[in-house]
């Protein structure tokens, strides 16, 4: 953590860090940033951790864009950005342009075109538990104006974040 304390009009230090973030133990920051209790955090607190997450997955978007070489797995990223976004959610006045919930993809290389698909390709969006995915189905039948007994899904692993959509005609590429 950058800093632990903020001190208030008075010039008194006020330990800005939930008790569960507080206690000496053998965690991680790494575990601490995952096991944020976002329901009883305060906003003074907030602030604090909505700092050290934005610059903890600064470090790891390094590690993976930069380096190619990441240290932690995609569904760690995942949770400590889905713990950022919740936080930004609670409290929205410590949303920032510049918060990693405000950007979208990265800027090209040169060289590639734009292709139209002929299907839309539709993604999770990062569901992680069932009620999620009844979230995620509600949405697509909404948004297809279909029901449920209209719409057939191919469901195959994600791999490294990237998403293909192949046409194969008679049989060739």
């Amino acid at each position: 953590m950058k800093k632990n304390n903020l001190y208030n009009l008075s010039g008194e230090i006020k330990n800005c860090l939930p008790e569960k973030m507080k206690e000496k133990s053998k965690r991680s920051k790494l575990e601490e940033f995952l096991n944020i209790d976002i329901k009883n955090i305060i906003k003074d607190d907030a602030r604090l951790i909505v700092e050290d997450l934005r610059d903890e997955l600064a470090k790891h978007n390094y590690y993976y864009y930069i380096k190619d070489n990441p240290i932690i797995s995609d569904h760690q990223y995942d949770m400590l950005l889905r713990n950022l976004s919740m936080i930004e959610k609670k409290y929205p006045e410590l949303i920032t342009e510049d918060s990693p919930t405000q950007r979208i993809g990265a800027p090209l290389e040169g060289g590639f075109s734009t292709v139209e698909h002929g299907e839309r390709m539709l993604s999770l969006q990062d569901a992680f538990d069932y009620q999620e995915l009844n979230d995620f189905l509600t949405r697509i039948y909404k948004d297809l104006e279909r029901g449920e007994n209209e719409v057939e899904f191919i469901c195959e692993l994600k791999i490294d974040g990237s998403a293909v959509a192949l046409v194969y005609e008679d049989g060739k590429f």
